[in-house]
């Protein structure tokens, strides 16, 4: 029982979430998270529609998880885990942005409320495509089986 939480404690402070280093998680996160934040920059210049920041980030959260689950066989957790680190990206950048673009003070609590909501948010989007995925999935390999 110790040996399993020792390497459990060493697992996290190497930074190995899920199977796979926390790098490789960034990796793969980073660059569509950095283009949607462009996006959002301009659209929230452009239009000024949450609404719209909120379709695309919805859009990001269900192609990360399709991308990663189709590509790498990805374990739910996984998917999550991916999710979470790029709605936390997504939702610190942001946050930057509105503080310094808008000036208000009070936007600096916004530093922690939005990248937790975003996070929150692929958390609950992503765990939603995988289990749709999985399910998809399960029906064409019953279907698969049995026509043999």
């Amino acid at each position: 029982m110790e040996e399993i939480k020792e390497d459990r404690d060493q697992n996290y402070a190497q930074g190995i979430l899920g199977g796979r280093p926390l790098n490789f998680y960034f990796k793969i996160a980073i660059w569509p998270t950095l283009i949607l934040v462009v996006i959002e920059i301009i659209t929230s210049l452009l239009w000024n529609k949450e609404v719209l920041n909120w379709f695309l980030d919805f859009l990001l959260f269900i192609g990360l998880s399709w991308y990663f689950i189709k590509v790498y066989q990805a374990k739910q957790i996984q998917v999550i885990i991916l999710s979470i680190l790029s709605g936390l990206i997504i939702g610190l950048l942001m946050a930057l942005f509105k503080l310094i673009w808008l000036h208000k003070v009070y936007w600096f609590f916004n530093l922690i409320s939005e990248p937790l909501i975003t996070a929150l948010a692929g958390l609950l989007i992503s765990a939603a495509t995988y289990l749709f995925l999985i399910r998809k999935d399960n029906k064409k390999n019953k279907e698969l089986l049995s026509n043999k």
